[in-house]
């Protein structure tokens, strides 16, 4: 949290006196992180996002987990919107397909559980076979990624210092 707190003191974001009135209702409905600038309640912020994070490392509830987490990672960034860089988008869009993907196949916490209650209520268990999913949530992420490699690489070949 020591980080948050230097980032805080030195104002290097627009303190909320300052930004509240320049913006409309809508705004301050969905930006989570200006209900309150206190530091107590950035770091709870901080902690939750923090664990839903671990949550989707692992697969544990991840339908949650990725809706919480790209709801966060969406206030966080609309209330600092002049320190995003294009990579911020991109994860906003990883986060958002995320939520339609099955992140709790084969090696998620909640696959496991799935298992086990499965061999629990079947009499004879059966090898576990590969299973590909196709959905056109896999499909829009797959589109997502190689746009992600164009748009990167074309803003590499279009720069203007080279």
């Amino acid at each position: 949290f020591s980080l948050l707190l230097h980032v805080t003191r030195k104002k290097r974001t627009l303190p909320l006196r300052l930004l509240l009135p320049k913006t409309d209702t809508l705004y301050q409905v969905i930006c989570i992180h200006c209900y309150s600038d206190s530091m107590p309640y950035l770091q709870m912020l901080l902690s939750i996002q923090v664990l839903l994070a671990a949550m989707l490392i692992v697969g544990y509830k991840t339908k949650v987990a990725s809706i919480g987490s790209w709801i966060l990672y969406l206030s966080l960034t609309l209330r600092n919107t002049w320190l995003n860089f294009i990579l911020d988008r991109y994860f906003h869009y990883l986060l958002f397909y995320s939520m339609f993907l099955p992140l709790d196949g084969t090696w998620a916490i909640d696959a496991k559980i799935h298992n086990n209650n499965k061999s629990v209520h079947s009499k004879t268990s059966t090898a576990t076979s590969a299973t590909t999913f196709i959905t056109p949530a896999t499909i829009a992420f797959k589109l997502l990624i190689t746009w992600l490699y164009w748009d990167a690489g074309y803003g590499k070949y279009s720069d203007p210092l080279q």
